[in-house]
């Protein structure tokens, strides 16, 4: 079983077992799509390299400017993530998260039902929830107003014939 801390070996073809931050990696690309729907392998460094966007890690200073922007997980160059397959190359990481900390246990985690409490629901339930209310309350309002145009234009002779 693995650890925070454990260091993990891989090379192409293996599948990821936990999330990995890269400490040496030659040549890697990783198959992110179980976890992004991305069709192309992302290349992995031992060096965070971002191209854009807000979001969870930390991507450090700058002259003394401050912090930077903060950027997803799933972007950073550094990181791989539990359940991805090692397209190419081979290297080392340290595991940073296993179990229900891994980014595949967070997104787990979403459509796991906890309670009907509307509080503790995770996010996924409630938003299927509130969409299925949408949705009938929708057809409720569609099947009053074809009965009513029935009505009117005496549809219901043709019925009881």
């Amino acid at each position: 079983d693995l650890v925070p801390g454990d260091l993990v070996e891989f090379q192409e073809g293996d599948q990821v077992p936990a999330d990995l931050r890269v400490v040496f990696a030659y040549n890697l690309k990783v198959d992110n799509s179980a976890l992004t729907g991305e069709s192309e392998a992302q290349e992995r460094t031992v060096d965070l390299v971002v191209l854009g966007h807000g979001g969870d890690v930390e991507e450090g200073e700058v002259e003394h400017k401050g912090p930077q922007r903060k950027i997803p997980a799933i972007e950073a160059s550094n990181l791989m993530f539990f359940g991805t397959i090692v397209a190419s190359g081979h290297g080392k990481g340290v595991v940073v998260g296993t179990g229900d900390n891994t980014a595949m246990g967070q997104i787990a985690g979403l459509t796991t039902s906890g309670s009907e409490d509307l509080e503790t629901k995770p996010p996924l339930m409630r938003e299927v929830d509130r969409f299925i209310f949408i949705i009938t309350v929708v057809a409720i309002i569609l099947g009053v107003a074809f009965l009513g145009v029935g009505l009117g234009l005496e549809v219901q002779t043709v019925v009881q014939a």
